[in-house]
């Protein structure tokens, strides 16, 4: 999946993960590998945008190429 990650995929995803109402929290693991950290972490950013008001935690862990410029874009919409 973490070859196609955008905006529009991670959108898709957290949609289908957040219509189940027992869901308590998100959690997004990526160690390493095709796509680079900061990458993920803008199609988090972009897909978190898109939907607007999300009321679960989401939980991103990133470790890889780029990984300290993808927890600055993850600072973005930390509240």
């Amino acid at each position: 999946m973490w070859e196609k990650c955008n905006a529009v995929t991670l959108k898709a995803g957290f949609r289908i993960i957040l219509e189940d109402p027992a869901v308590k929290a998100v959690l997004i693991k990526y160690f390493g590998g095709i796509v680079r950290c900061d990458r993920v972490a803008q199609g988090v950013v972009d897909a978190y945008k898109a939907i607007g008001n999300i009321k679960v935690p989401v939980i991103v862990r990133l470790q890889g190429t780029n990984a300290e410029e993808a927890k600055k874009n993850l600072l973005i919409i930390q509240d």
